[in-house]
């Protein structure tokens, strides 16, 4: 048996210390056969002391030294974060890699552009490497392109940004964004490759470690499609970059900042502490069809003392109308599956459907040879899983796990064109975050299977604007998937109701039908979840207010 040729990829960085995310793409690059790592290392250039009486450099001080105070304020904040609480700490890449190839830049080119010598040129070509990935590097090396047989992949932080992910918390964006783009010979502009969006966290350290723990997955996929085919992956996108750097933080806008990060933090504080406040969903219906649903005119079901409902589903079954719904326990800190029976603008508690020693929530239900199934979200368990009805609406069993060690939520299972298809949201970062990418699976076989075939674009959807099932609705022939829209520091903000316009086994696209704003009710802030039957349409809503236990 032939033995395969690894790709040699060289990693350029500005020294042997890196992020922790330079750090673990290099650790597990080692780990792959197919991957051959070589070190680039930019020496820096001895430079002039500056005269920091002058007045230009006076500035750049007094901003960098804001800019400090900023980080270590917030590296206080990340210690309460196990998953960031190391994401300044810088690691050395010595330990994984014992030799190096030194090279130093002779200019910057207006800030855009960092330029080798000939003679550090052609140190990197004798490498013979296929690819260079650039790391912890702000500056684009285009004249690096031609040293490797692939030329150079990056990240790209919404427009080269620096810092990245600060723009975007200061201007309160629902979303950061991220691209990894290739530069070579015949694209020397640079072509987007991969590209996505998470939801913006509420300080910038925390954006930032989010964004590139959720990218660095993204970059892992990249160079394992590379190491396997030799080539650069296929293009998702058609956007060509565009230089388009934003300017470096000044004074004023660190300043700025600051202070409204601390007043966010305060007011966290105070709703939480003084006010003893919380976010609390709730659940509304009406008899009006889904399409001319007028919100502000739906039947709100009351909360149980010391809960609150999310998620609804409706089901009829003998001419009678059920709505499943997570009830969430604060005590607890766990929810179940409960049902509603609705008649007309009444409704009544029947009990709990499903209780497990895990979170349930998202209580998707759906027929098949006329058996009634409920495929819950159970992330926390780290499966996918099916319960039949014994006795409907109050007695279930479980009736197969569909998939094992995934972390998914808000799973839906549907058939189409004589296909079933899984629709569901997945965490690849082990980040928590179930907002982000919209991941569908197939079986010809049926429903009751753990033998489901992944899409062949999986993730379909990576932006935490419109990935995240928020319920299924249908209009004849045509389905809708609704979907949630994550705004600033906050869940579940808006839905939008989207029409599935092509479904196969390698093609995926859907087209915003409406969208709804939390404007139907006084005093909320978000709605996540809209599903209906033919006699009733369902939505909930999020308000922050006292929880009375």
């Amino acid at each position: 048996m032939t033995k395969k040729i690894p790709i040699k990829i060289g990693f350029l960085t500005n020294s042997n210390f890196v992020s922790k995310y330079v750090f673990d793409l290099a650790k597990w690059a080692i780990d792959q056969e197919n991957i051959q790592i070589n070190l680039l290392v930019i020496k820096k250039n001895h430079t002039s002391t500056r005269n920091f009486f002058k007045f230009k450099y006076l500035i750049i001080f007094i901003q960098q030294f804001f800019y400090g105070f900023i980080v270590k304020f917030e590296t206080i904040l990340l210690k309460k974060i196990f998953l960031h609480n190391n994401h300044y700490k810088k690691y050395d890449l010595y330990k994984l890699i014992s030799s190096a190839t030194f090279i130093t830049p002779l200019a910057l080119n207006n800030n855009e552009f960092i330029e080798f010598s000939n003679n550090d040129r052609q140190k990197i070509k004798d490498l013979n490497l296929d690819l260079i990935v650039q790391c912890d590097i702000q500056n684009i090396t285009n004249n690096l392109i031609n040293t490797s047989r692939l030329g150079v992949v990056k990240f790209n932080y919404g427009g080269d940004n620096y810092p990245s992910g600060f723009w975007d918390v200061y201007y309160k964006k629902k979303s950061t964004s991220f691209s990894i783009e290739s530069f070579t010979e015949e694209d020397n502009n640079g072509v987007i490759i991969f590209e996505g969006e998470f939801q913006t966290q509420f300080f910038y350290s925390l954006n930032q470690a989010f964004l590139h723990t959720k990218s660095n997955y993204y970059m892992k996929e990249v160079l394992t499609i590379i190491s396997l085919n030799k080539l650069l992956p296929e293009i998702r996108v058609n956007s060509i970059y565009k230089n388009s750097i934003i300017k470096k933080p000044n004074f004023w806008n660190y300043l700025y900042y600051l202070t409204i990060t601390i007043v966010l933090l305060l007011k966290k504080i105070y709703t939480k502490y003084v006010q003893k406040k919380r976010a609390r969903w709730g659940v509304a219906f009406s008899n009006q069809n889904w399409e001319n649903f007028n919100y502000s005119q739906s039947t709100k079901i009351k909360n149980p003392v010391g809960c609150f409902l999310a998620d609804p589903f409706l089901f009829n079954i003998s001419n009678k109308d059920y709505c499943f719904v997570e009830e969430f326990n604060y005590k607890d800190n766990k929810a179940h599956i409960s049902v509603y029976e609705i008649v007309n603008k009444t409704y009544s508690r029947l009990g709990i459907a499903i209780n497990e020693p895990f979170h349930l929530s998202f209580p998707y239900i759906f027929e098949y040879k006329d058996k009634v199934y409920m495929c819950p979200e159970s992330s926390q368990n780290k499966d996918i899983r099916l319960y039949e009805s014994i006795k409907f609406p109050l007695q279930w069993r479980l009736s197969k796990v569909l998939m094992s060690n995934v972390d998914a939520a808000d799973t839906m299972i549907f058939k189409y064109n004589n296909v079933w298809w899984l629709f569901t949201n997945m965490d690849f970062s082990n980040t928590g975050d179930h907002a982000s990418e919209l991941s569908i699976f197939y079986s010809k076989t049926g429903p009751i299977t753990d033998h489901w075939t992944p899409h062949t674009q999986n993730p379909v959807i990576i932006n935490s604007n419109k990935a995240r099932n928020a319920g299924l609705l249908f209009k004849e022939n045509i389905i809708y998937r609704v979907s949630q829209t994550q705004g600033f520091d906050l869940y579940g903000e808006n839905f939008s109701v989207n029409q599935i316009l092509e479904l196969d086994q390698h093609c995926y696209k859907e087209d915003e039908y409406f969208s709804v704003k939390p404007d139907f009710f006084k005093n909320i802030v978000g709605t996540h979840h809209c599903h209906a039957n033919k006699n009733y349409t369902v939505i909930d809503f999020l308000e922050i207010s006292k929880i009375n236990f």
